[in-house]
């Protein structure tokens, strides 16, 4: 199992919620070190403090919001703090895997890009967001991505930010016409689930950032990917990693069965979901063949690793025991 490939998973937004990770924060002291330190700069440099906003007493895990500047910093504060946590107990990834705005984060980590200026770029890129496009929102829709076709109105007043499997999709759409969407949806009998975004990301609707989102990421000097970064809307390793990859990473549409059997050809691979809600592994589970989705036991097959924070407390003991009949060392001094 060591020679096979390890694949962080990073999701984007829309994966945001109340309480995220507030489990692991207080069970697990090598991750409240590095969520915290890295809070800390975040406050120091955007004056938004975001576990104070993320574990308000009065809001209810799993609930949503879709505030774009915090949803961005969350995402960025929680994923990139689990992978310095990882790290800590000897857990390193071959490749970065980003859906998204996953990808931006991801490609920050990989392009060794100064952290302070990660975070005062993330807190500029979803403030290009939220002053030149006009609120949005995405439906994850489950049925046949053939039904946007099918229904005149429905491709007229929206467009397909996602086909994640043969039978799951993501509708964008322009806020003035999400009610009209879930209506539809409802009298033809569809399931559907609002997603917590604020803009109608992967479609026509967010191109009115493109101008300053490409001047933000043109002026990064992003090193060489230590680690190589894919992501759900670009086959094959994001090479070289610029202002027009990244801007590929949210404007495309999402395809991530496509990419992920893209993936499996070349090998098996150990897929762990650093995401807070543990939505890729959980979509991953319809793909990849019927494998144990909580151990590391060495397998011929692709194994999914549950997301370390995506449960309780336990789920994180129960996964690095697993990691520890590989005889993985014990976590450094936080």
């Amino acid at each position: 199992m060591k020679n096979i490939p390890t694949v962080f998973m990073f999701s984007g937004q829309g994966s945001q919620y109340f309480n995220m990770g507030k489990s692991l924060y207080e069970s697990d002291t090598v991750f409240r070190h590095q969520l915290t330190s890295l809070n800390n700069k975040i406050l120091l440099l955007t004056q938004i403090d975001v576990l104070n906003f993320l574990f308000q007493a009065d809001k209810k895990t799993g609930e949503g919001f879709d505030n774009p500047v915090v949803a961005g910093l969350a995402i960025f504060l929680l994923e990139v703090a689990m992978v310095k946590t990882l790290d800590k107990y000897g857990i390193a990834a071959d490749i970065y895997l980003g859906s998204s705005f996953g990808t931006i984060v991801a490609s920050l980590l990989a392009g060794r890009v100064d952290e302070d200026l990660a975070i005062k770029t993330i807190f500029q890129h979803s403030n290009i967001f939220l002053k030149n496009t006009l609120p949005g929102g995405m439906i994850a829709v489950l049925g046949s991505p053939n039904i946007h076709e099918e229904h005149e109105r429905l491709a007229k007043i929206t467009q397909i930010a996602a086909i994640h499997l043969d039978n799951a999709f993501v509708l964008a759409t322009p806020a003035q016409h999400l009610e009209e969407t879930m209506g539809i949806l409802t009298k033809m009998n569809i399931p559907y689930q609002n997603i917590f975004c604020s803009r109608a990301y992967h479609s026509e609707w967010i191109d009115g950032a493109r101008p300053d989102f490409l001047s933000l990421y043109e002026t990064l000097a992003f090193s060489p990917a230590a680690i190589p970064v894919i992501c759900t809307s670009h086959l094959g390793i994001i090479n070289p990693v610029n202002e027009k990859a990244l801007w590929r990473a949210v404007r495309e549409p999402m395809c991530f069965k496509k990419i992920i059997t893209h993936l499996e050809l070349d090998s098996a691979h150990r897929y762990i979901d650093i995401g807070p809600s543990g939505s890729l592994g959980m979509l991953l589970k319809y793909i990849l063949p019927k494998a144990p989705s909580h151990t590391a036991t060495p397998s011929s097959t692709s194994t999914i690793l549950l997301s370390p924070m995506g449960g309780e407390d336990k789920r994180f003991a129960s996964f690095l025991e697993n990691y520890a009949l590989e005889n993985i060392s014990a976590p450094e001094n936080a």
